[in-house]
């Protein structure tokens, strides 16, 4: 092969690979935007030494989520929210 079939080569799977991985991070932002914590208007807050995510008006009403940051309380939200539409 030819130095510059060669070049041509590399600079191919480096274009292919550069593309492959816009595209990985548009589909992790969509999966992060439409997560039930960004779509629904939840409330984070404080609770005693960890964080609340809560939709609803309260908790024994609502959906709710708690961790030790906020991004563990959404995520436990997500899960409390997924759990909570099969039953």
């Amino acid at each position: 092969m030819s130095e510059t079939n060669s070049s041509q080569g590399w600079a191919a799977e480096i274009e292919s690979r550069a593309a492959e991985e816009h595209l990985d991070r548009e589909r992790r932002l969509s999966h992060e935007l439409l997560r039930p914590f960004r779509m629904m208007k939840t409330i984070i807050c404080r609770d005693g030494n960890n964080w609340c995510v809560l939709y609803g008006e309260n908790l024994q009403d609502g959906v709710a989520g708690f961790g030790d940051s906020p991004d563990t309380a959404s995520r436990d939200f997500d899960r409390a929210w997924y759990a909570q539409e099969h039953r």
